[in-house]
């Protein structure tokens, strides 16, 4: 699923109309152009990551920036992450349904924010969804760190992951459809034996 920021698009609290990314890339070369220094950066990428990034790589290729890959196993991609010797990387993040890991990468203080990403809007924004009181007061929290990471963006947000899960025939899990199973945990019930024999 294309990504349209760092808010999960079918979190509850993203569903009004969040402003979103758009894909321009006219709009995007003649900023570039008109940044005036060299459009090249070196970005970490692990084995596993190495297509997406040749795909990325073109792309802002036909916009006149050169990425350069530099691959490394996990272990020396975090190591360079945790030394701050590195431009970019590319990585598959856990996230999902919670705010809980956004707030870890990208508030000043979030104990994930490995390239020291600090804006005040955003903190702000994360520290009112922390804090809430309401569903509204949360909702809110949630449009202005869209807005506040769409102003400043901290990272290309390329796609959201779609994961494949089983789970024992012991138990009864509810169908939610586009609701991971792992969501619904608290309403899963021991099956009756009748129903194991039967699957």
């Amino acid at each position: 699923m294309r990504s349209s920021g760092p808010i999960w698009p079918r979190h509850w609290a993203a569903q009004g109309n969040l402003p979103t990314f758009s894909f321009d890339p006219k709009a995007a070369a003649a900023t570039i152009a008109s940044v005036g220094h060299p459009t090249r950066f070196t970005c970490l990428v692990a084995p596993a990551d190495e297509r997406v990034a040749l795909v990325v790589k073109r792309q802002l290729q036909a916009i006149g920036v050169e990425m350069i890959l530099k691959e490394g196993s996990i272990q020396d991609n975090a190591r360079a992450i945790r030394a701050g010797t590195f431009d970019a990387v590319i990585a598959a993040s856990v996230s999902g349904p919670s705010l809980l890991r956004p707030y870890d990468w990208w508030h000043s203080k979030g104990t994930r924010n490995s390239s020291k990403y600090a804006n005040a809007s955003v903190d702000a924004a994360l520290d009112t969804i922390r804090h809430a009181r309401s569903d509204d007061e949360y909702q809110n929290g949630v449009e202005a760190f869209q807005r506040g990471i769409l102003e400043d963006p901290p990272a290309i947000f390329l796609a959201w992951d779609e994961r494949v899960r089983a789970v024992s025939k012991r138990f009864d899990v509810p169908a939610q459809p586009d609701v991971d199973m792992m969501g619904t945990l608290r309403l899963w019930r021991i099956a009756s034996k009748d129903a194991r024999s039967r699957n």
